[in-house]
């Protein structure tokens, strides 16, 4: 390498450091850099690199200007000063015909608190029908809140529609289009979407949320009755088969591939063969998964539950015995289900020999028919 005209035989940071401090232009080169590419050719980086800086900063001020003037608006709303919010908003949005969309649902909200549900139900379907469609999930929520105070909920789910369209591969925006369809009570859509995005990789949660729509609907058409731990318990109607059938087959699918593994599928795989009357389905499933559920008592709670409703008062009682010794021993309610299986399991044995056949039961000798027979044959003796 020649430095300053004379050869020296020095390593690659040796000449970098040597030329470095030789050079006459130090200003251009004040850190450790390759050599070949010379004064002249540094200082532009530094300027595009100056350049990147102030941009960034620019950029940093005017979203921290933008978010300050949102901060105000949500305030204002907060204090139930609507007024005050739908003047920044106008402040915000100047004259400019369609500004940002946020600010604008914001001013359909403030406008829709003063009493101007037409106004703001223009300016809501305004930022609805934009071109892109907003897609930012803030925008989509302000825009469903507005929606559903001015009595348009479905144009709400029309605008998560229009976003999930835009993004139709965007697991996050299916999951806020399933959300707004539960919310507008859309069962049967949020179940096709459910079942529509359980085939995308990743997916396998969204087949329990379709088996939750579906108990939905079998809600629906079964016949009102008292939300009580037996709700479960009462027969669905006929309409509701299908739905019921559809629902054990997908659980039970899923049960076989090994795809059964938190404690909320399994307690919604139960629900539905309570639903559909399969007890012994129901304890089966909770012998193969039953270590899905955490909590000792409430296991057993399930398993004495499903061995009352078959008749099993020995094996009920021995579970509710188990809560009460091992876990729970003031649990009032295991504490009942012991003396309730208990007495149906001594009632047992006498409600069978009262229904033995022919032959010498025990209810025929009992009967008035018997025991004249028997005195007659005792005075002929």
């Amino acid at each position: 390498m020649y430095v300053g005209g004379t050869r020296r035989s020095v390593g690659a940071t040796g000449a970098i450091s040597s030329w470095a401090a030789r050079s006459t232009r130090r200003s251009f080169v004040s850190c450790r850099v390759p050599w070949v590419l010379g004064p002249y050719t540094i200082w532009p980086l530094y300027v595009l690199g100056y350049l990147a800086l102030a941009c960034a900063w620019f950029y940093s001020c005017i979203r921290q200007m933008a978010t300050a003037k949102v901060r105000q608006i949500y305030d204002a709303l907060d204090a139930r000063n609507p007024k005050q919010a739908l003047k920044l908003c106008n402040a915000a949005l100047g004259k400019q015909a369609q500004g940002p969309p946020l600010i604008s649902a914001l001013k359909a909200i403030a406008l829709e608190r003063l009493g101007k549900n037409d106004e703001a139900l223009v300016v809501a379907r305004a930022v609805a029908a934009s071109k892109p469609p907003p897609t930012d999930d803030v925008v989509l929520s302000t825009l469903q809140i507005a929606f559903k105070a001015l009595g348009h909920a479905q144009e709400a789910t029309a605008a998560y529609e229009a976003a999930f369209a835009a993004n139709p591969g965007d697991g996050e925006m299916a999951s806020l289009l399933f959300s707004s369809y539960m919310k507008s009570s859309e069962w049967a859509k949020a179940q096709q979407l459910a079942l529509k995005n359980y085939k995308q990789p990743g997916g396998e949660e969204q087949m329990y949320w379709a088996i939750a729509c579906i108990l939905i609907q079998v809600d629906l058409m079964s016949p009102p009755r008292p939300l009580t731990r037996q709700y479960a318990e009462a027969p669905a109607p006929a309409s509701a088969a299908k739905h019921l059938a559809l629902a054990a087959a997908m659980c039970g699918r899923a049960a076989s591939q090994g795809k059964l593994t938190t404690e909320a599928q399994l307690l919604l795989y139960l629900e539905v063969l309570k639903r559909q009357g399969a007890d012994e389905a129901a304890c089966a499933a909770m012998e193969a998964h039953g270590a899905l559920i955490g909590a000792a008592e409430d296991r057993l709670r399930l398993v004495a539950e499903l061995h009352e409703k078959r008749g099993l008062w020995r094996e009920a009682q021995a579970a509710h015995t188990e809560i009460l010794r091992a876990h729970m021993p003031e649990d009032w309610e295991a504490f009942l289900g012991l003396m309730r299986n208990s007495l149906r399991a001594t009632e047992a044995p006498a409600a069978a020999e009262a229904t033995e056949p022919e032959g010498g039961g025990a209810a025929e000798r009992g009967s008035p028919a018997v025991a004249a027979s028997e005195a007659s044959v005792s005075a002929a003796a």
